[in-house]
């Protein structure tokens, strides 16, 4: 996989052109072996820091997955934590001031008066500043919060 997108670059195609030209005993302008060093030290460089970056992004990957969130348990009717990566579509997360939202969230209600509250989503898709956002209508004129178990 990794030859096939190194090779898609022109400057390493052009010198793996340039070492098949001098096996052509016509063609061969230096040795065969000397041509090969340049591609070699190139893919092996870039193999290497590939190889870096996709455990860099594993070890980040694995340790955000398992952080845990605070997610409504049918069974026992209280909220329990939950690694990020057991978490699916449906389950209810209750997430207090400053806490780091792990997936894409309806929020069903805010402490705020009219609904609202602001959101920083750039675990999810890299923006920092802060966003609003607004509960659904029907929810957020509640003067207490959504309880878990009426929503089934």
């Amino acid at each position: 996989k990794n030859l096939y997108e190194q090779f898609h670059r022109f400057a390493n195609f052009y010198f793996l052109f340039i070492v098949i030209l001098n096996f052509v005993p016509q063609l061969n302008a230096f040795g065969k072996e000397v041509a090969m060093f340049p591609i070699l030290f190139v893919l092996s460089v870039t193999a290497i820091k590939d190889i870096v970056e996709d455990r860099r992004r594993y070890t980040s990957d694995r340790d955000i997955n398992n952080r845990t969130s605070r997610v409504y348990d049918r069974d026992s009717c209280e909220y329990r934590l939950k690694r990020w990566s057991d978490i699916h579509v449906g389950d209810v997360v209750r997430l207090e001031c400053n806490d780091i939202i792990p997936a894409d969230l309806l929020i069903l209600w805010s402490s705020e008066s009219n609904g609202l509250c602001h959101i920083e989503t750039a675990n999810l898709d890299g923006e920092t500043n802060l966003k609003q956002r607004l509960c659904p209508k029907g929810f957020h004129g509640q003067k207490s919060e959504v309880k878990a178990s009426s929503l089934d």
